[in-house]
C-alpha cells in the first residue's frame, strides 16, 4: 500500500509526494484529518531521503491523499449531513437543479436526488469542480445555502477527491466559488441582479 500526497499552490505548482510504509501512511493520514489549522500554521514540511521541501501553508490552495488500495480515505465525511465530492477528470460536469430534488439532465424517475454543483476558483487559477451530496434529508435548503456560501470563513474544507481519497480546501486561498444554477434562499445581503 502506498499513499500519494498532491499538493497544489497558489502560484501553480503541483507537488506529488509519495510514501509507503504503513505507520508513516497513519501518521500522515492522521495529522492531516486532525489539524483544521493546517492552512494558518507557520510551515508545511516534507522531507524524504534526498531533501526537505517547506511550504508556507498561506499559498497552499489544496491538499489530496490518497491510496493505491480500496481504501476510501474520505469515507468519514460521507456520515456527515453533507459534503462535496469532486469530479473525476473523465466525469462529465453536469448542471444541477440547486433546490437539491432533480439533475437536469436525467429523467425525474432515474435522477439521483440530493446533489448540486459548486465549483471552486483559487488564486493562480487552480478550480476544482465539485458535487454536493447530501446525507441528511431533514437539512434546510437554507441551512445547505448557509454552509456553502460561508466557505471563506472556515479555517479549512474537507472534500472526497476524484479517486476516494482525502481532499484539503485552503478557504483563505480561494478567490470565489460558483453555485450553478442560482440558489433559490440566500444571505440577506446578497446583490440581485438582471442578468450574468
Amino acid at each position: 500500500m502506498a499513499l500519494s500526497i498532491k499538493i497544489v499552490t497558489t502560484n501553480g505548482v503541483v507537488r506529488n509526494f509519495f510514501q509507503s510504509n504503513n505507520q508513516l501512511i497513519q501518521e500522515i493520514i492522521d495529522s492531516m484529518k486532525n489539524n483544521s489549522h493546517i492552512f494558518s500554521s507557520s510551515s508545511l514540511i516534507i522531507s524524504s531521503d534526498l531533501q526537505t521541501e517547506i511550504f508556507s501553508p498561506k499559498f497552499i490552495a489544496s491538499i489530496e491523499l490518497s491510496l493505491d488500495s480500496e481504501q476510501d480515505l474520505a469515507s468519514e465525511l460521507q456520515s456527515g449531513d453533507m459534503f462535496f465530492r469532486a469530479f473525476g477528470s473523465d466525469n462529465d460536469t453536469y448542471a444541477f437543479d440547486l433546490d437539491f430534488e432533480v439533475d437536469v439532465d436525467v429523467a425525474p424517475e432515474s435522477a439521483p436526488t440530493d446533489r448540486g454543483r459548486v465549483e471552486f476558483y483559487f488564486l493562480g487559477g487552480h478550480s476544482v469542480t465539485t458535487e454536493v451530496v447530501v446525507n441528511r434529508k431533514d437539512i434546510t435548503l437554507t441551512e445547505r445555502t448557509d454552509r456553502i456560501t460561508q466557505v471563506f470563513e472556515q479555517e479549512i474544507m474537507y472534500y472526497q477527491s476524484e479517486n476516494n481519497g482525502l481532499g484539503l480546501f485552503n478557504p483563505k486561498a480561494m478567490t470565489r466559488d460558483i453555485i450553478t444554477p442560482r440558489t433559490y434562499v440566500t444571505p440577506s445581503n446578497t446583490l440581485m441582479v438582471d442578468d450574468y
